[in-house]
């Protein structure tokens, strides 16, 4: 084993120096300076901007709500666009609300034309029971009474004011001036 670790040390040794004995001169170069590309500068308007990754919220913002449901059938306006204050924004469906006062309102006149009947017949059974004693018993008297107030009852109007709620619910309108940025319709 040394023998072979002596002979490959001898080898190594050997090629070290055959390599340094032919040594090439290294060829002078010209000292001129290099030569560097300039360009003249250009007068013009530059726009400054810069890229940020991020989210803009505007200061301030409102929700605008209806109070009513139903469907769309006007959007008013663009968006982007400036509205004024009480500008009409949207316009929901007034046809089920109309429907539904046109329906308050047949019952309140079915209901006074109930209270009519009652009290023309409460007059009516009154006038008899005055004439002659016993043609009309008390019972009926007090069911006769009984009917008037419960149609009395009835025939009010309803305590919502059905024409001004849809009108106005049906349509909302812009709380101030200012531009329509971001629609979210559900």
């Amino acid at each position: 084993m040394n023998r072979s670790l002596l002979g490959l040390v001898l080898v190594c040794c050997v090629l070290a120096t055959s390599g340094s004995c032919h040594r090439t001169p290294v060829a002078v170069t010209n000292n001129e300076p290099p030569t560097l590309p300039v360009s003249k500068p250009v007068q013009r308007q530059v726009t400054d901007y810069g890229e940020f990754t991020g989210r803009t919220v505007a200061v301030n913002s409102v929700d605008i709500r209806p109070r009513v449901t139903g469907y769309l059938t006007k959007m008013a306006y663009r968006e982007g666009a400036e509205v004024k204050k009480d500008e009409l924004l949207f316009e929901i469906d007034p046809r089920p609300y109309q429907a539904q006062y046109d329906q308050a309102a047949g019952q309140v006149n079915l209901n006074t034309a109930a209270l009519r009947l009652a009290r023309t017949t409460l007059a009516r059974d009154q006038a008899v029971a005055s004439k002659s004693q016993g043609a009309v018993s008390l019972q009926e008297l007090d069911q006769d009474r009984a009917s008037v107030d419960e149609a009395d009852a009835r025939s009010r109007p309803p305590r919502l004011p059905w024409k001004r709620i849809s009108s106005t619910s049906a349509s909302p309108r812009s709380p101030r001036r200012s531009t329509v940025r971001l629609v979210a319709i559900t």
